[in-house]
């Protein structure tokens, strides 16, 4: 099972030290370059192995941004995936604690740099900016668990999982603790996606067949990124 605590297993590391951390910066902070050009200078980056628990971050605020991998955002109380968060995804200084289903990194800069470095005014624009997209994502995650069947969303968990790699190891039991659906109806929904074609499923580890097929089958929730970004660059302002 995921584990239920939030000890974070990290590796803190200088930025220059993990390959091509400089393009992880640069691609990661894109969406905030108009408010702060330069911001991936100030970023210390965070390296995870798939099944490590994300932690809260102190009383003091932060901006933190997935740079690889994907990370499930989870209710503290319920453990329940509250979004998804990959590379570009914002996450809000406040509901964070979380599990990685793929290895990866995050970038974290602290509140108080943001302001040593670019002044009040700018920090605040950048936090808001950050906290609008995560609600966003939030937000397009409970309408998809309304809108959307079980096959399709695991298509679209395991469609974006498997971007990075060709192999996920997260079990059945997992998924069911994320997603809050019954253990038989991850079992007869991940029957489906296999009997497809679109992955094969053994002994914990989920192995991609056909990327094609599993991204017909998964919903188009996660490509409203982009939407959500613009509408965050608007509250904003």
């Amino acid at each position: 099972m995921i584990p239920s605590d939030t000890t974070t297993r990290l590796f803190l590391v200088a930025a220059d030290g993990v390959a091509g951390a400089d393009d992880l910066r640069k691609g990661a902070l894109a969406p905030f370059e108009d408010l702060a050009p330069g911001l991936a200078d100030l970023a210390i980056l965070a390296a995870f192995s798939a099944r490590d628990a994300l932690s809260r971050p102190d009383a003091s605020p932060s901006i933190r941004i997935v740079t690889s991998g994907q990370l499930a955002l989870t209710d503290e109380e319920t453990g329940l995936c509250i979004s998804l968060a990959e590379a570009g995804s914002p996450i809000a200084s406040g509901a964070v604690t979380g599990i990685w289903i793929c290895s990866g990194t995050l970038l974290e800069i602290s509140f108080a740099q943001l302001i040593d470095h670019y002044g009040p005014s700018p920090a605040l624009a950048l936090l808001h900016r950050a906290t609008a997209l995560s609600q966003a994502a939030v937000q397009r995650e409970l309408v998809c668990a309304v809108r959307h069947p079980s096959v399709r969303r695991l298509s679209r968990w395991l469609s974006h999982s498997l971007r990075e790699a060709t192999t996920v190891s997260v079990t059945q039991a997992d998924l069911a603790q994320l997603t809050g659906l019954q253990r038989t109806s991850i079992c007869q929904a991940m029957a489906t996606i296999q009997d497809r074609g679109a992955v094969k499923v053994s002994r914990g580890r989920i192995f991609l067949r056909d990327a094609s097929v599993l991204s017909d089958l998964a919903c188009d929730c996660g490509d409203a990124q982009s939407a959500g970004f613009d509408a965050a660059q608007r509250l904003a302002g």
